[in-house]
């Protein structure tokens, strides 16, 4: 059995588990490996890849051929986010605003990592508390359940523990991206 798969496992054997990985990562586990929700409809990537699970807004997370994860978003954004499941979630676990954010700051301003994001952290921990504070009131809590009954590390700084991985991960070469095959139009990269 693969990593991808005992995760998958755990997840499905685990209701609690599975409600607390919902509320805490956004994500919602597929019960196995599929093709990803894109292949379905002439578009194809630029490396091959199973889909393992879906987030809010209809991107998918994808197990490439080279073990590495990468995100396929509903709207045009493409790209590896992680080396691995294990760095895969742990940025997702540790990223309280979001790793898809700090793309945009990322864009907007490379050296934004050298600027305190403690500010951006609270705000996301707030919009959990939002989404979800009359079943989960305390985030740090369903974190820590979370990163142990996954044996992931929770980050002090993820300014210097997570997100550099991330940007690696997303800078790789060979570039993951989709590509429509009737017009010819392609992804926009995660990271410009």
């Amino acid at each position: 059995m693969t990593e991808i798969e005992k995760l998958l496992s755990t997840i499905k054997e685990n209701e609690q588990l599975a409600e607390q990985i919902g509320a805490i990562l956004c994500l919602d586990f597929y019960d196995k490996l599929q093709t990803p929700y894109m292949l379905n409809y002439r578009y194809i990537f630029s490396i091959p890849g199973m889909a393992f699970c879906k987030d809010g807004g209809g991107g998918e997370y994808i197990l490439l051929e080279d073990s590495s994860i990468a995100y396929s978003g509903q709207a045009d954004e493409c790209g590896r986010v992680a080396e691995n499941v294990q760095e895969f979630l742990e940025l997702i676990l540790n990223c309280a605003y979001s790793w898809y954010n700090y793309t945009l700051l990322y864009n907007h301003n490379p050296e934004f990592l050298n600027e305190d994001i403690v500010e951006y952290e609270l705000e996301g921990r707030e919009q959990f508390l939002d989404a979800f504070g009359d079943v989960f009131s305390n985030y740090d809590e369903i974190q820590k359940k979370v990163a142990e009954a996954l044996h992931l590390k929770i980050s002090q700084d993820i300014r210097k523990d997570i997100l550099p991985l991330f940007f690696k991960a997303a800078k790789k070469e060979p570039k993951f991206y989709w590509e429509e095959q009737d017009l010819r139009t392609k992804s926009t990269d995660l990271i410009s």
